[in-house]
């Protein structure tokens, strides 16, 4: 019986990061680059889509 526990309790952990981290290693690495150049294009097209981006979240809640 503490055989049985153990495997199950074991096995989510390493399944949950493994996934998680997974989807947000490539989108924080792909946000990190445009933003690390100071190009004045890059940053403007970067500003306006996360203010529209942070609008609806409030507005839906």
């Amino acid at each position: 019986m503490d055989a049985k526990p153990e495997t199950s309790a074991t096995q989510h952990p390493t399944v949950k990061p493994a996934v998680k981290a997974t989807p947000l290693s490539p989108s924080h690495h792909k946000d990190a680059p445009p933003k690390s150049p100071t190009r004045s294009p890059i940053k403007s097209p970067s500003a306006f889509e996360q203010k529209p981006l942070r609008m609806p979240k409030p507005m839906s809640i």
